[in-house]
């Protein structure tokens, strides 16, 4: 299940993301996303939310029963985190060349127990 953009969408997506909020990926989350997109995580459509996230590290499968043993997350910083919100789109950019990765709609916010 790819979820790779082609021609006038992907343009169309670039465009967009130029004036979104961006938010800054670490490699581990600039390869997540590259492997979201290729569809190598299939069944994820995107990074994890809460439920699945808690599921994973619990139990290790998804809420929805499938086994899944690693968390597939994207984290921001307390001070970023304040400034976004669930429904707002964000632009994924690769931290050290400032690429655009990809456009985002926020789900939901949440913390972790990093124990």
């Amino acid at each position: 299940m790819p979820l790779l953009l082609h021609g006038e969408e992907l343009e169309y997506n670039y465009l967009k993301a130029r004036k979104l909020p961006k938010v800054r990926l670490t490699s581990r989350e600039t390869s997540d996303l590259i492997m979201l997109a290729m569809g190598a995580f299939s069944p994820l459509k995107g990074f994890m939310n809460y439920e699945d996230y808690r599921s994973v590290v619990h139990d290790m499968e998804l809420q929805d029963g499938l086994l899944w043993s690693v968390s597939i997350t994207l984290s921001v910083s307390k001070e970023q985190g304040k400034t976004l919100k669930a429904g707002q789109e964000i632009a994924l950019v690769e931290d050290k060349t400032s690429d655009i990765l990809g456009v985002m709609t926020i789900e939901e916010k949440y913390t972790y127990d990093k124990r």
